[in-house]
C-alpha cells in the first residue's frame, strides 16, 4: 500500500471490490496467463490481511464475480487505498463482499502511535508456543539474540511464517536486520550454505535435499516435532 494522504478520521472502503470496472462480469475461471504477485511493505505488518485479499480475489475469479482483470484490483489496492499514518493512527477499513463460498469480511489496517508498542499478530505468538515448548522458545530466543543462523522446517508453510514472525517480534525493541526468509522456495535451497547469518524456513519435504548443504553452526528448528538441534 502506498501512503497517498494522511487520514484524520475513520476511512472505509465499502464498495472497493464491488465497483464495476466494466459492465460485464468475466467468465468463471478466466485467467489470462499463469501469474503470481508479491506485495511488500516495510511500514506495517499486513501479511495476514494481504493473504485474505489474495484468497478472496482467487475465489471471486473462480466463481465468476470479477468485473476486471486480477491486476486491476491489485493496482487499485496499491494506489487508491492509503496507508495509515502513525501520527494519526485511524484505521482504514476494507470491505470484502460475500461470495458463494466466502462470507463478508472487514479488513482493518492500522499503525500504532509512536509511543505505543508495534503491532504483533497474537495468532503468531500463540502458534509459536503451541508448536514449541517454553524451554525451546527460550532457547530459540537466546540463539536469535546471539546472532546464530536458524533454519526452521515444517510440513506446513503457515507454521513457518507464523513462528518466524513471532520470534522476530519477541526480540523487540531490538530489530532482526539480517537475512530473513520465512518460506524459502525450492529453487533457492542453496542459500542454506550462505556465509552470513540468517533465519530461513523450508518445508519438511525439501529438508533431505538441503541437509547436505547446510553450513556448520546452523541450528535446525523442527516445528513438527518440538525439537531444536
Amino acid at each position: 500500500m502506498q501512503k497517498t494522504r494522511t487520514l484524520r478520521r475513520d476511512q472505509s472502503y465499502e464498495n472497493f471490490f464491488q465497483k464495476e470496472v466494466s459492465t460485464e462480469k468475466l467468465p468463471k475461471n478466466t485467467y489470462f496467463v499463469k501469474k503470481g504477485f508479491c506485495l511488500l511493505t516495510k511500514k506495517m505488518p499486513a501479511s495476514e490481511s494481504i493473504n485474505k485479499i489474495n484468497i478472496y480475489l482467487r475465489k471471486a475469479a473462480e466463481e465468476g464475480h470479477m468485473f476486471a482483470r486480477f491486476e486491476e484490483y491489485i493496482a487499485r489496492l496499491l494506489f487508491e487505498v492509503p496507508m495509515p499514518a502513525r501520527e494519526f493512527p485511524t484505521p482504514v477499513k476494507l470491505y470484502l463482499p460475500r461470495t458463494e463460498t466466502l462470507s463478508e469480511q472487514v479488513l482493518q489496517f492500522q499503525q500504532p502511535q509512536h509511543d505505543k508498542l508495534p503491532y504483533v499478530n497474537p495468532e503468531t505468538i500463540k502458534t509459536l508456543f503451541k508448536v514449541l515448548s517454553v524451554d525451546n522458545v527460550l532457547l530459540l530466543f537466546k540463539r536469535v539474540l546471539l546472532d546464530t543462523s536458524n533454519l526452521f522446517k515444517s510440513k506446513e508453510v503457515r507454521l513457518l511464517v507464523n513462528c518466524c514472525e513471532a520470534i522476530k517480534s519477541l526480540i523487540f525493541p531490538l530489530k532482526y536486520e539480517v537475512v530473513y526468509v520465512p518460506h524459502l522456495p525450492e529453487i533457492m535451497l542453496d542459500r542454506v550454505d550462505a556465509p552470513f547469518i540468517f533465519m530461513l524456513g523450508i518445508e519438511s519435504k525439501l529438508y533431505t535435499k538441503a541437509v547436505n548443504h547446510i553450513k556448520d553452526g546452523t541450528y535446525i528448528v523442527d516445528l513438527d516435532n518440538d525439537h531444536i538441534f
